[in-house]
């Protein structure tokens, strides 16, 4: 019987240390494979960041730089459309048609800031006028008439473009030699392909041009299509203007 029981309690102490050898290794294999995770983690992190240093930063040149240069004015496609009408009757007798721009616009950083443009009075149209009812007597009559703008003597109209604040055009406006500061509301975009100008509808008072078919004219003066009555002298203009590189 005491060998019997020895033996037992030997089994039994020899079956305790095997089951405490199993669950060291298998604390050991948890323990290895949670550092195994751990460094293959850290490797990744460092993997990532040492791709995120070696991502370049995008280079200045890569960069779409603001344009800036001079940009020269489309004459096909760039125009001040006028209309002129009686005083005190907007509906009645009057006029309206375009006449051509020419020149060049300035940008600085991505923003229009000066410009010059010279009006082709002799390109004038009239959209009530043509031909058979007298369009060339009235382009004469603008052009080289004394009373008007008399461009062989005293040089054609020219626009100053001063400024864009963003919302409006401030520029300078040279008529028979006399110069005045306007303003008007206009978009103005500039970019590499171009730049495009557009204003709203905006008045100017021609008497302040020293025009003589506004200011002082002598009946017999007065040609024949005013007759009806007098021109109102603060016209309505829009500009639009098309420049390219």
């Amino acid at each position: 019987m005491v060998i019997v029981v020895h033996t037992y309690i030997c089994n039994s102490k020899d079956l305790k240390l095997k089951k405490m050898k199993k669950l060291l290794l298998s604390l050991s294999a948890l323990s290895m494979l949670f550092f195994v995770a751990c460094g293959d983690e850290k490797k990744d992190e460092e993997k990532d960041g040492k791709e995120g240093e070696n991502k370049e930063a995008p280079k200045e040149e890569d960069k779409e730089e603001a344009v800036s240069g001079t940009f020269t004015i489309d004459t096909d496609a760039s125009y001040i459309q006028w209309e002129s009408w009686e005083t005190g009757k907007r509906d009645g007798h009057g006029h309206n048609g375009k006449v051509k721009l020419s020149g060049e616009v300035v940008v600085t950083d991505g923003e229009v800031t000066g410009g010059n443009a010279t009006v082709d009075i002799a390109s004038i149209y009239d959209a009530d006028i043509n031909e058979k009812t007298g369009l060339g007597d009235l382009v004469g009559h603008l052009v080289h008439g004394p009373d008007m703008f008399a461009v062989d003597s005293l040089g054609a109209p020219t626009v100053t473009l001063n400024s864009y604040d963003g919302t409006n055009i401030n520029a300078t406006l040279t008529i028979r030699g006399n110069s005045n500061e306007i303003s008007f509301p206009a978009s103005a975009v500039a970019t590499n392909d171009g730049v495009i100008i557009s204003s709203d509808k905006f008045n100017i008072d021609l008497t302040k041009y020293g025009i003589p078919f506004f200011t002082q004219r002598a009946p017999e003066e007065i040609p024949e299509d005013a007759k009806m009555g007098n021109m109102n002298p603060e016209g309505e203009f829009l500009v639009v203007v098309h420049a390219k590189k």
